[in-house]
């Protein structure tokens, strides 16, 4: 099985960090997977190799950004692969040497076109989006995220009418030390004295120092122990680290593997609305979010209607003061972050790589 996903200092790691377990998980199941990326600067690449999974770098370090956002209906980031789709394909097709099972498609600036022709080089094709906004040419397609009652309409008329559709956190692509730490874990009772702090893994406009500032603005702040986990991609990480010397509650870790044991171990967090949503949800860890990129904020709006998350809105709109004034909020509620606790970790148990990959195994 193939995946085609990217990471860069415009992209995020999302999208990577998904299919990585995704794979990993097939791996586990006997089967051998291998990615394709593109070797924009902040890739991770690397860090796939470590886990054991080969990689064709392809593109060397062309930038996504050197385009004009504007030109590109999907996002600024994704403007290369979007004005250069057959490149990209021909790019992706000439590293794959036979036909394979699988093709694992996850990339915003992909669509139908792109996928239509890379069917020769393979039996199946999966699709992993959360857009609905673009047609696709596949056998299978995931969308993880929650939107509400629309949750189970999101598709329909964007793939062929024999693609498979798995909609919902039920399917989330999980560790699987998620769903194991989610057993054996204790309920939450609502009192906070550990936040756990993490906006992604590139944070490119840095709202991980402005939570920094806003902690140090809490009356209460003495009383707390804060962990800040610093993304790999992250633009400036010595500004944090001067930050963090003014707020003594506050320590620093550079990024780590998996953010289970630590969200286990917290009573609170702030974050960013993209897959890290899901690690939250399965481990019912009360969540203040801050959408990082346009494409989190119709899930995060949903999620904050059912009562799921705190949603302080888009990055640029939230102040240090916004983010002060919830946080004394919660940690004056703990009745309010206990039910919120009980309510999110309904939506996900953290084996959704079992089940797609049930999926994908049936389908082949």
């Amino acid at each position: 099985m193939v995946f085609r996903a990217d990471a860069s200092y415009d992209l995020g790691t999302g999208h990577v960090m998904r299919c990585l377990s995704l794979a990993k998980g097939l791996q586990d199941r006997g089967h051998r997977c291998s990615f394709v990326c593109r070797g924009t600067p902040g890739n991770l690449i690397e860090k796939i190799k470590i886990g054991g999974i080969e990689v064709a770098e392809i593109g060397g370090q062309r930038n996504y950004g050197q385009l004009d956002p504007a030109s590109d209906p999907i996002g600024g980031s994704d403007s290369w692969p979007q004005k250069n789709w057959q490149i990209d394909v021909w790019e992706t097709s000439a590293v794959i040497e036979q036909e394979i099972d699988w093709m694992v498609v996850d990339h915003y600036a992909l669509d139908a076109r792109w996928e239509r022709m890379v069917r020769p080089k393979c039996k199946r094709l999966m699709v992993i989006d959360d857009l609905n906004n673009r047609q696709h040419d596949c056998d299978l397609l995931l969308d993880q995220n929650w939107f509400g009652e629309s949750t189970s309409n999101r598709y329909n008329d964007k793939v062929p009418a024999t693609c498979t559709l798995l909609r919902g956190p039920v399917y989330a692509l999980l560790g699987p030390e998620y769903s194991e730490l989610r057993e054996t874990m204790s309920a939450r009772d609502g009192n906070v004295k550990n936040i756990l702090v993490f906006l992604g893994g590139s944070d490119s406009t840095n709202e991980t120092g402005k939570v920094i500032d806003a902690i140090r603005e809490l009356r209460t702040q003495e009383e707390l122990a804060v962990t800040v986990i610093i993304g790999q991609n992250h633009p400036c990480p010595q500004e944090l680290y001067d930050r963090a010397k003014w707020c003594p509650s506050v320590i620093l870790h550079n990024y780590v593997t998996s953010l289970a044991t630590v969200m286990r171990d917290s009573d609170l967090m702030i974050g960013a609305g993209g897959a890290t949503t899901w690690e939250r949800m399965c481990l019912g860890l009360p969540s203040i979010v801050i959408s990082v990129a346009d494409n989190q904020d119709e899930a995060n709006i949903a999620l904050a209607k059912a009562g799921y998350i705190t949603f302080l809105g888009k990055h640029e709109c939230v102040t240090t003061e916004d983010i002060t004034a919830t946080l004394e909020c919660a940690l004056t509620n703990p009745v309010t972050l206990r039910e919120q606790s009980k309510r999110m970790s309904k939506l996900t148990g953290g084996v959704g790589v079992d089940l797609v990959g049930g999926y994908l195994e049936k389908l082949i």
